[in-house]
């Protein structure tokens, strides 16, 4: 019993409060947005960045599930306009997401000022300026993906 003395108890029961939809879509938005702002600053300083996930791939000879890391396929969603230009468009999941009203593509007059637009797009989520943009995407994803008209 004196090693049980040493520890400190309570009375506590496990929360039943989970992370609310906004919380949720503004952590999942800010580390697509991460995400990118890493492969443009890789880009801009000419490096790659290669993301890997573990995939379980079955041995041919003995059919046994073997763990490897993969390259993981990332989209970027920006992309250099002939103009000079550089043009971002905002994902959830495979839909795009409109920002104010019908425009849906952030322009950015140099490549290299692409990480800090980016910067100022996590400060309006963590803001939750895109909260209600982000619902609507996903009910309509879910929509898609149930098949309900």
């Amino acid at each position: 019993m004196a090693i049980l003395a040493k520890l400190k108890t309570s009375k506590k029961e496990r929360s039943t409060g989970r992370e609310g939809v906004e919380q949720r879509l503004r952590r999942k938005m800010k580390e697509r947005l991460i995400e990118q702002r890493d492969f443009a600053a890789a880009d801009l300083a000419g490096e790659q960045i290669i993301r890997t996930t573990t995939k379980f791939i079955p041995n041919k000879e003995t059919g046994e599930l073997i763990r490897q890391e993969v390259p993981k396929r990332i989209k970027r969603w920006y992309w250099k306009e002939p103009d000079g230009n550089v043009c971002m468009k905002l994902f959830y999941g495979s839909s795009v997401v409109s920002l104010n009203g019908d425009s849906t593509t952030i322009e950015v007059k140099e490549f290299g000022k692409l990480p800090e637009t980016i910067d100022l797009v996590i400060e309006a989520v963590e803001a939750g300026e895109l909260d209600e943009v982000l619902k609507f995407a996903m009910t309509e994803r879910r929509t898609k993906l149930r098949g309900i008209k």
